[in-house]
């Protein structure tokens, strides 16, 4: 199909009323959109200036977070904390004296 079959297919009104509208979108946008532009090129210019930690710290963070969320998880029965508790107050008495 062709557009020129397309076009005589469709009825007239639908593409009286079609392209009245775009018209109108194209010109009151024009003017938002580059004010749009200028605010998100400010805005760029602002967290340029700020010193904002770079992706690996954030990505360090988020693994400390989730490490210490499973950690905390895994040690809610009372039994198994006070078993790590021991274990590795003995390890720290034996590094001690290791060094002592």
């Amino acid at each position: 199909a062709t557009l020129q079959a397309v076009s005589a297919a469709m009825p007239a009104a639908a593409t009286a009323h079609t392209a009245a509208p775009l018209s109108a979108c194209a010109t009151a946008v024009g003017p938002a959109s580059l004010a749009a532009a200028a605010a998100e090129a400010e805005l760029k210019e602002r967290l340029d200036a700020v010193d904002l930690p770079g992706a690996s710290a954030m990505q360090a963070s988020r693994k400390a977070r989730l490490r210490a969320s499973i950690l905390r998880e895994v040690l809610q029965p009372p039994e198994l904390a006070k078993l790590v508790g021991i274990c590795s107050g003995l390890r720290a008495a034996r590094e001690l004296a290791a060094v002592s």
